[in-house]
């Protein structure tokens, strides 16, 4: 099957992720999980813009050349949110996986 699209992104592992986002703090964290999951535990800083809505994105970070470092559960949303975001014009995106990889504290809501 051939691809329609090039997808552009990085993949990058959640411990050298925690090491990019303490270094540069203009990097953009993005959970694509739903709300009712984000709220139990986020990375903190992160924004909240789930895979089901990802046109949210063009709202919540309007610039497209923002480094955005996108995460869920375990990997397979962020992949398929990068796809997305790449199709919509995206150009500096990285698939860091799922936060049950998170070597950090996690910020809850209650």
């Amino acid at each position: 099957m051939s691809q329609l699209f090039q997808f552009s992104f990085e993949r990058l592992s959640m411990e050298d992720a925690k090491i990019e986002i303490e270094e540069n703090p203009h990097i953009v964290l993005v959970d694509v999980r739903t709300p009712q999951e984000f709220r139990l535990g986020h990375i903190p800083g992160a924004l909240n813009i789930p895979v089901e809505t990802p046109n949210l994105i063009e709202d919540i970070i309007p610039d497209k050349n923002e480094i955005i470092f996108v995460y869920c559960l375990s990997g397979g949303r962020s992949q398929r949110a990068c796809e997305i975001f790449s199709e919509m014009g995206y150009g500096h995106l990285t698939d860091i996986g799922g936060i049950i990889f998170w070597p950090g504290s996690l910020e809850v809501e209650q």
